[in-house]
C-alpha cells in the first residue's frame, strides 16, 4: 500500500520514488504514517489545481487571457507599422528637394 502511494506521487521523480521507498522500509510507523499523509495531501492539492485548470478552460478566463495577449500584441505591431510610416523614406520628394 505505501508503495503504491509514493508510486502516485505527482512532484517526485523515479530516482526520489526508489530513495524513498527504500527509506520506507526501514522506518518507522510514524514516519511511514506522515509520508503517506503527506503524499495523499500532495495528490489532493495537484487534484485540487487540475479540476480548478479544466474548470477554467471550460470557462472563459484562459481565452480571455489569451484575446488580451493577442490584441497588445496587435497593438504593438500597430505602433511599429505607425512608426515606419513616420521614418518612411519618400524617393521622389528626395529627388524634388535636390
Amino acid at each position: 500500500m505505501v508503495i503504491d502511494i509514493v508510486n502516485k506521487s505527482f512532484l517526485l521523480d523515479k530516482s526520489q520514488k526508489i530513495y524513498l521507498i527504500e527509506k520506507l522500509k526501514t522506518a518507522n510507523t510514524l514516519y511511514i504514517q506522515s509520508i503517506i499523509w503527506i503524499i495523499e495531501e500532495e495528490n489532493n492539492f495537484m487534484l485540487t489545481l487540475l479540476k480548478k485548470y479544466k474548470e477554467d478552460s471550460n470557462n472563459y478566463s484562459i481565452w480571455q487571457l489569451k484575446w488580451e495577449l493577442i490584441t497588445k500584441n496587435f497593438e504593438k505591431i500597430r505602433n511599429l507599422e505607425k512608426q515606419e510610416e513616420d521614418d518612411f523614406f519618400d524617393i521622389d520628394k528626395e529627388l524634388e528637394l535636390t
